[in-house]
């Protein structure tokens, strides 16, 4: 893969990050949400990078899910997915600019 192939894939994966809809009117919604952050992870945010974003193995991610299997409240269970988006888009940032860094060395 190039680096613009692979800057192509890290900047789509971010805009997927941007586009997430977290908000829930229901604490039941949480469930769904809790699927489609693992299917983002899955299907966006693995391609980028296969270690750090395996959503079984990602600390924010287990807590969000664990949270809601004990029942936490909606207000907590909206900050654990704010916090997972969060981290997934300051990760990808960072992917971004560690390419662009190494380009720069690079030239």
């Amino acid at each position: 893969m190039t680096r613009n192939e692979y800057l192509n894939l890290v900047n789509t994966a971010i805009q997927k990050v941007k586009q997430f809809p977290i908000t829930t009117i229901k604490k039941k919604d949480h469930i769904s949400k809790l699927y489609e952050l693992k299917n983002l992870y899955d299907r966006e945010l693995m391609p980028v990078n296969r270690l750090l974003f395996d959503a079984e193995y990602t600390f924010e991610w287990k807590q969000y899910k664990i949270n809601l299997e004990i029942g936490k409240s909606k207000k907590e269970l909206d900050a654990n997915l704010k916090y997972c988006l969060t981290v997934i888009f300051r990760q990808l940032q960072s992917i971004k600019q560690d390419i662009n860094l190494i380009e720069g060395l690079i030239d």
